[in-house]
């Protein structure tokens, strides 16, 4: 304030001086309660994007869970297919031992044409059973072929996302809001009014945090919960 205005006294100068004091000090408060409004935006989106996080954890752990109890899965069976043709192999060596027992008086070409029956059938299971093992391989390679194809789908669509959420904050950051008033009665007044708008949204802003964090710590737990969990069979 300069000299003049200092020396003047008047009532409407006085009147004057105070109000600037007042707008000045809403502008402050104005300010503060804008930047705590703003870290409570931070906060909330932090949360958020922790929640998608855990989200996403989760469902790959899930995925890779079951890719080991297919797996799993697998080598059962590869492993009942090998046992069930010992026990077919041994039966027919059983039965040829039997076939020799009982039928001595049969030729040698005789056996040999039954030694190599037995032989064949047993290639020809031996082949089979190797068909349906790399049937088996190509449908599990498939399976993770297309479980990878839609992960990276997902991957991308969320990175899609992530870029225009980015440009989005970057569009609203670089516009400015700028506001001259005359006269400063009038400003005072406003800011006045917005100050009480923005502590309601600073009230609402702090309850939807509070209602945020619940939600990521219970993703959390979760997502601890299913580490925990033992792999079934």
């Amino acid at each position: 304030m300069s000299t003049i205005e200092t020396n003047i006294s008047t009532p409407t100068q006085k009147t004057l001086f105070e109000a600037k004091k007042e707008r000045q000090k809403c502008e402050q408060d104005f300010i503060l309660l804008t930047n705590r409004i703003k870290l409570l935006q931070l906060e909330e989106e932090k949360s958020r994007k922790h929640i998608e996080e855990s989200k996403k954890k989760q469902l790959l752990l899930e995925k890779a869970q079951k890719r080991s109890i297919e797996k799993t899965k697998f080598k059962e069976e590869l492993q009942n297919s090998f046992e069930k043709q010992r026990k077919i192999k041994q039966k027919w060596i059983q039965d040829l031992k039997f076939k020799i027992s009982k039928n001595k008086e049969c030729s040698l070409k005789n056996i040999e044409e039954a030694k190599k029956k037995v032989y064949i059938q047993m290639r020809n299971q031996r082949d089979q059973s190797l068909i349906e093992k790399y049937q088996i391989l190509n449908d599990i390679a498939k399976k993770n072929k297309e479980r990878s194809l839609s992960v990276r789908e997902e991957h991308k669509k969320f990175s899609i996302k992530t870029k225009k959420l980015e440009k989005l904050r970057e569009s609203q950051n670089k516009s400015e809001y700028i506001k001259r008033l005359n006269d400063e009665l009038n400003i005072k007044t406003e800011l006045k009014s917005k100050f009480s708008e923005m502590e309601t949204l600073e009230s609402e802003l702090i309850k939807r945090l509070q209602n945020t964090q619940s939600i990521q710590l219970k993703a959390f737990a979760d997502l601890n919960n299913f580490k925990r969990k033992p792999l079934s069979p």
